[in-house]
């Protein structure tokens, strides 16, 4: 084999490497992406107080902005976080 022949096997099989190491990384981010993001879960419930003092889970997502107290000792995140 001449120089030339070998040298552009050597591109051609770099190039071909770069592209799977590229292809991998975007499938690992969007792998890793998709087990951040609920799919198909309720990302926040909202529960209203019944006549009788009961919490019921509000069926439709659209919240209230006005009229509404937020109820602290019943109000919780469930990974740890703070509310105001």
């Amino acid at each position: 084999m001449d120089l030339k022949t070998k040298k552009i096997k050597y591109v051609l099989c770099v190039s071909v490497c770069m592209c799977v190491c590229v292809c991998m990384i975007s499938l690992f981010i969007t792998v890793k992406n998709e087990k951040l993001t609920p799919s198909g879960k309720n990302i926040m419930a909202f529960y209203v107080e019944n006549s009788d003092g009961e919490y019921v889970e509000r069926e439709e997502k659209v919240f209230p902005t006005t009229g509404y107290v937020l109820n602290l000792e019943k109000s919780y995140c469930k990974n740890g976080g703070t509310l105001s």
